[in-house]
């Protein structure tokens, strides 16, 4: 398959706090530019059967991929979601996610033609003559909690299998699969806190470390969250509770919402944005 380069929107849980706007800002500012986007329902609530992950599946070689979650959130739950689930292999070889997908965090832009900028520059698109946005709706999706594995941390050590109570993992020969993932109790994160390698990600868990914050690996082995990432960006990660916001508090579960923007963000792509703004003239 080419590599035409593709642009990718997937939706928050769209309950306030301007995230459908935002959305539909960014992704006008997209198409207005000459571009193409689209705009799927919330990754993390996708199933392998669904219209949209099919739709994922067409996407390309070389994407950019924007959503409320953390980036590493976004790309395991990506790869899991393509591979149905049987995830075995990773980054390293024979995923069904191509290795050019940039993966992008709603909440970390200040403003909608940032995300856009960045999402042109990120894609590598070139300009095109019917320039839309493809909305990818279907059903609305029943929320879902359920744990998925960063492969380039997990060691198959087993610890996560021999923990949980729901029969959520199982061992396909050297590798640990999420199996059963609707079998998970909603909102527990417990076997994500055993995990040393933080290597299971809950997206929606208000912790950071577990929810997909950027991982380091020590001098030890271990792997640790810097602290600079604990805190919330944007409007923050989504969350299974309530998080702080802006000073104030935002009940329920979401991805970050553009409210209470941090600034000085990316501010390097005011640049981008005026270019972008020319060739549209």
């Amino acid at each position: 398959m080419a590599s035409e380069g593709a642009i990718v929107i997937s939706r928050g849980f769209g309950k306030g706090d301007g995230e459908r706007e935002f959305e539909d800002a960014a992704a006008a500012f997209i198409r207005d530019r000459g571009f193409r986007v689209v705009l799927v329902p919330h990754v993390y609530f996708l199933r392998s059967g669904d219209a949209a992950a099919a739709r994922l599946r067409r996407v390309g070689d070389r994407a950019a991929f924007a959503s409320w979650l953390y980036p590493r959130a976004a790309e395991w739950t990506v790869r899991f979601l393509l591979s149905g689930g049987r995830d075995r292999t990773g980054a390293s070889a024979g995923s069904p996610l191509p290795s050019e997908w940039t993966f992008l965090r709603m909440a970390d832009f200040r403003t909608a033609a940032e995300l856009g900028a960045a999402l042109i520059e990120a894609s590598g698109a070139g300009p095109v003559k019917d320039a839309s946005v493809e909305e990818e709706a279907g059903e609305p999706l029943p929320e879902r909690w359920y744990p998925v594995i960063d492969r380039s941390l997990c060691v198959s050590c087993g610890k996560c299998l021999d923990f949980c109570l729901f029969g959520v993992y199982a061992r396909d020969g050297d590798a640990i699969l999420v199996e059963n993932p609707d079998s998970c109790k909603p909102g527990c994160p417990a076997c994500a806190r055993i995990c040393s390698r933080k290597a299971i990600i809950f997206p929606h868990c208000p912790e950071p470390d577990i929810a997909g914050a950027p991982a380091v690996a020590a001098a030890d082995g271990s792997v640790r969250i810097p602290a600079a990432e604990t805190k919330a960006g944007r409007g923050g990660n989504a969350g299974a509770g309530a998080v702080e916001e802006g000073g104030g508090k935002r009940e329920g579960a979401g991805g970050g919402s553009p409210a209470g923007r941090q600034r000085g963000v990316r501010d390097d792509l005011d640049d981008l944005i005026e270019k972008l703004d020319k060739l549209d003239g």
